[in-house]
């Protein structure tokens, strides 16, 4: 009995050793210091110049740093950091069909953007930020662009591991552009994602066609907001949950007359265990799509309707479409 109890705390002494180490072990990866690891310049996240899963990834102020894709002929494996801090004026650019793979080595990890990390325009080829354990994302002014196809997801096949996004406000579920975290554009939202901060649909119309951001596989959660301006449309087809706020702004400058332009936010799936507030400055909120998609919205929060041309009937009149057997509730109490 004496034995095992024996070999059992070394095992644990050593498994705690390992640990220790290992987080001891990471490196700062600051592509303008030479005396950090990888320097380059110009700053290229690519093979030989590149952080590796246990590196803090460091974009100074002024600075911009490229991931760059595999040409093809010189494969590049993904990008990946446990986790990266993009300072204010800082610029971490990924092209097209590249990925980043953030947070693996002992997670929980927390990386810090007050910058902006971009994402350039996807073709047939996703590009992709991978969450591959749980991970934050915290921001004060900071700005996270999606651009049409590309994906927020775990590992394929693993997870779930959870994105929390936060703002560095007084009020963290209070956030404003100013102190907060921006996650707009358009795309796919997988993972599952804790919104304490703002995520806004607003990509513009491509070919005549709308490129929202969808909300799908994992559920969604927080106290931030989510919202729609300009051309975007957010689609939600996944439950989600809490008290953030909804709200669809102003639609696209050269938006008059029409729908055609305006935001919409559109629900395909039940959500009622909501609490936040819904604002509507123009375009259209949609509950069900009228045909197979069947939703109940329901939230004892406020509903702020700012209709200004309602003789018009403009794209800056907001509207409110339910779906056939699809129910809206705003106010009141929600049903279980």
């Amino acid at each position: 009995m004496m034995y095992f109890r024996f070999t059992a705390l070394v095992a644990m002494l050593l498994a705690a050793a390992a640990t220790t180490q290992s987080r001891a072990a990471e490196r700062n990866f600051d592509p303008f210091n030479p005396n950090e690891p990888y320097y380059d310049l110009p700053a290229n996240w690519v093979e030989g110049f590149a952080p590796t899963a246990n590196d803090h990834a460091i974009i100074g102020t002024g600075l911009t740093c490229v991931i760059r894709p595999d040409d093809g002929q010189n494969p590049i494996p993904p990008a990946e950091a446990k986790r990266i801090t993009v300072a204010g004026g800082g610029t971490l650019s990924m092209l097209d069909q590249t990925t980043l793979i953030l947070g693996e080595i002992n997670p929980p990890n927390t990386s810090r953007i007050d910058g902006r990390l971009l994402t350039e325009e996807a073709g047939d080829l996703e590009g992709a930020i991978v969450i591959a354990g749980d991970h934050v994302i915290i921001g004060d002014g900071g700005e996270i662009r999606l651009n049409k196809s590309w994906v927020v997801r775990n590992p394929l096949g693993e997870g779930p591991y959870t994105l929390t996004l936060q703002s560095d406000c007084i009020d963290p579920c209070t956030p404003a552009a100013t102190c907060g975290l921006l996650l707009h554009g358009a795309g796919f939202l997988e993972a599952p994602i804790v919104n304490d901060a703002i995520v806004l649909a607003d990509l513009d119309l491509f070919q005549q066609s709308r490129c929202p951001i969808v909300l799908i596989d994992e559920p969604k959660s927080g106290c931030g907001i989510w919202s729609a301006a300009g051309e975007g449309s957010l689609e939600v087809r996944v439950e989600v949950t809490g008290s953030a706020q909804w709200q669809i702004n102003e639609p696209a400058p050269e938006c008059v007359n029409s729908f055609c332009n305006a935001p919409w936010i559109t629900f395909y799936v039940d959500c009622t265990q909501l609490t936040g507030n819904v604002t509507l400055n123009s375009g259209r909120f949609q509950v069900g799509d009228g045909g197979s998609s069947v939703a109940t919205f329901c939230t004892p929060g406020d509903l702020d309707w700012n209709g200004v041309h309602l003789e018009e009937k403009s794209a800056r009149d907001p509207l409110i479409r339910v779906g056939y057997q699809s129910v809206a509730q705003f106010g009141g109490t929600c049903p279980p």
